[in-house]
């Protein structure tokens, strides 16, 4: 009998326990002169699958289930497979990658059941599509070849460009190449650069590098061009005998001093102990129809895209910057909610109408701010002021309302990143949202409270906004981090929103107000766009949609188009109608988070920009996170860096889970989260984007 037959026979019988290779070559009586050619036997029989190897352990190959899906890097080169069915993420090592590259499709088997603290393990079978052969990244070269590093870190590998393959590209030159080789065992993927982009220190490169890497669509097609060429002005005058003619009354937008796109206007009345509230909205659903190819480009688009100083509009300039927006001075299309409000915060009559308005003026939120807090008067318009002050009244009544009822507010600062005329970063700071900002806040919510009500009364089909109550895993979780800061909650099925923002009020002027802040939000599931109707967790309300930022956000653009068809008495639910607001919501809840990733990864990249110019010099911070191997530090300019344990020089550092502390073994120092301390900027990693301080004791 052959080695393998004996082999194979051994693992077949009914009591054999799996073993490993030197089990079986002493269980097998295999001589040392042998061992050698067993040892490959063994690799050779697991390759050919006869025989599975999990654990350092050998037995007969049974066949598993497999699954289809996605595969997803890790910086560290490992992935997790993500399924096509409702299963957790399946951890793929390294070594059972089988060449697979980032996002591909792939056929994968469980190697490694799931155990209490650890995900289940996997291995690919086989690659059935390769998702993306484009890579993005920047150009070095060398003297016979050049190779691409990708900007994305998921992307373990350098990309090998042969000298007549580089297009024209340079050193440090970020480029778009095209793989036409990809990576096996023994060498890296190669690929041919299709475009150049720009220098690497070039803003814009930058920010197209970002767009193309994440797959985000920013230029529109002639043909779009040429279907906005039939959209003119005087479109607005033709349609002005169909609409209600507000324009004798005073309205106002107030936006940031930036902004190019209008959606919404105020005018504003009080009589008696009611508030009459109009809240105009661009009437983007005139000029964008259904299924035209700005439709088409819009659903594609989802949502624009706030890249710091530089925006991806869902809709091109001449729509979302001229035509549709409520610009000051010019007869404007509008969608206008009518509300008459109580002197409690509660909507006692609401009409909509198609409608024209003229905009009296475009305001800043900080100049209205620093008026209505009385540090600057210069408004010479009485009616402004008067009107600008009852919005202060209406917006006081409304917020003590959401307040009362348990709406959450983080109150997160936002970042103000500004550049110098070379394009450089010049400064970081936080940016403060100010009283102005609240007021129109709180009047977009109460608009956009009562479409979503008035539809879902009606048992009329739209998009909601909706944002489910936190799991309870993800309560128990909360309250035993709270519970390290000897905060005591209440048992999980008594917390509400309410209950949440009054821990949030109590400790918001504190040193631990970010880490409960943060916590409270690590806790929560994600607002999401669907036709499902559900409340909505962080406004402690039910039936929301959003209606007001059409211009900006398709969900609002849908819609607009159901109460325009409200208006005209044509409520017939089409045939699939809500097949179609489920997919559109998937569709938009993607491109919303693809939004979300591309602002976070740019301001990341200035933010690291900005500090690799400061190494050496000391800062102010607190720790916001204490982990088992550092401690995370932000800076008063919102900039968070990482101070390693191990370049703390005065002690050796211990992790406590217990209190989420770090105590010095010796001195017995305690490093606690909201402690401020000092730092120095250590360095800056441009590829990972990451920071790392040291402590100036």
């Amino acid at each position: 009998m052959n080695l393998e037959k004996q082999l194979l026979n051994f693992m077949k019988k009914k009591d054999y326990i799996p073993l490993t290779k030197e089990e079986l070559a002493v269980a097998l009586n295999i001589s040392f002169n042998s061992l050698k050619q067993f040892f490959k036997l063994l690799d050779s029989l697991v390759n050919s699958k006869k025989v599975s190897f999990d654990d350092y352990k050998y037995s007969i190959y049974q066949k598993k289930e497999t699954l289809k899906g996605k595969i997803s890097f890790t910086t560290k080169g490992n992935a997790f497979f993500i399924s096509e069915e409702d299963i957790d993420d399946i951890f793929i090592p390294k070594k059972e990658l089988n060449h697979a590259n980032h996002n591909d499709d792939v056929e994968i088997e469980i190697i490694k059941e799931k155990r209490m603290n650890s995900k289940a393990e996997g291995r690919v079978l086989k690659v059935l599509n390769r998702n993306s052969n484009l890579i993005v990244g920047t150009f070095t070269e060398n003297k016979n070849f050049g190779f691409v590093v990708p900007d994305d870190i998921k992307c373990n590998y350098d990309i090998f460009i042969k000298k007549g393959d580089k297009n024209g590209a340079k050193t440090d030159d970020k480029v778009v190449c095209k793989l036409v080789e990809f990576p096996d065992k023994k060498k890296n993927p190669e690929g041919v650069v299709i475009e150049v982009i720009g220098n690497k220190k070039d803003k814009n490169a930058q920010i197209i590098s970002l767009l193309k890497d994440m797959e985000i669509p920013y230029k529109f097609s002639n043909k779009i061009n040429k279907e906005l060429e039939e959209l003119t002005q005087t479109d607005i005058k033709k349609e002005i005998k169909n609409r209600v003619d507000f324009r004798n009354l005073f309205t106002v937008t107030i936006d940031g001093a930036d902004a190019k796109d209008f959606d919404d206007a105020i005018s504003i009345d009080k009589k008696d102990n009611d508030y009459v509230l109009y809240v105009h909205i661009a009437d983007v659903s005139h000029y964008v129809k259904k299924d035209s190819k700005l439709d088409r480009e819009a659903y594609k688009r989802g949502n624009s895209v706030y890249l710091i100083d530089y925006v991806v509009p869902m809709l091109p300039e001449v729509l979302s910057n001229n035509l549709c927006s409520l610009n000051p001075n010019t007869d404007k299309l509008s969608i206008t909610v009518k509300m008459i409000i109580g002197k409690n915060g509660n909507v006692k009559e609401y009409k909509f109408y198609e409608s024209v308005i003229n905009s009296n003026y475009r305001l800043v939120y900080d100049d209205v701010t620093n008026f209505l807090e009385g540090k600057k008067h210069f408004y010479d318009d009485e009616t402004l002021k008067e009107n600008l002050l009852v919005m202060k009244e209406l917006d006081e009544i409304l917020t003590n309302k959401r307040i009362n009822r348990g709406t959450i507010d983080f109150n997160f600062p936002e970042i103000a990143i500004t550049f110098g005329k070379d394009g450089k970063v010049e400064n970081i700071a936080k940016k403060e949202n100010g009283l102005a900002n609240r007021i129109i806040e709180s009047f977009m919510i109460c608009a956009n409270e009562v479409v979503g009500k008035h539809f879902g009364e009606l048992d009329i089909p739209i998009i909601y906004r909706i944002h489910s109550k936190p799991p309870e895993d993800k309560l128990e979780i909360l309250k035993n981090n709270l519970s390290r800061l000897n905060i005591k909650m209440k048992p999980i099925d008594m917390i509400s929103s309410k209950y949440l923002s009054e821990i949030i009020d109590q400790f918001k002027d504190t040193n631990k107000s970010d880490f409960i802040n943060y916590s409270i939000l690590r806790s929560m599931t994600k607002a999401k766009y669907s036709p499902n109707i559900d409340i909505h967790f962080g406004l402690a309300t039910f039936l929301y949609c959003h209606f007001t930022s059409p211009i900006r956000r398709y969900a609002d653009l849908t819609v607009h188009r159901t109460l325009k068809n409200y208006l005209h008495s044509n409520i017939e639910i089409p045939k699939n109608y809500i097949s179609y607001l489920d997919i559109t919501s998937n569709h938009i809840n993607d491109t919303e988070v693809l939004a979300i990733d591309a602002e976070r990864k740019l301001e990341d990249i200035k933010k690291v920009e900005f500090m690799k110019n400061k190494i050496g010099q000391v800062f102010r911070g607190i720790i916001v996170s204490v982990t088992s191997f550092g401690l995370f530090v932000q800076l008063e300019n919102t900039v968070e860096g990482l101070v390693k344990y191990e370049d703390i020089m005065d002690d050796y550092y211990e992790f406590d889970e217990q209190t989420l502390t770090a105590i010095g073994r010796r001195t017995k120092n305690v490093f606690d989260i909201g402690m401020g301390v000092e730092v120095i900027v250590a360095k800056v990693n441009e590829i990972t984007n990451e920071i790392n301080f040291y402590l100036n004791r």
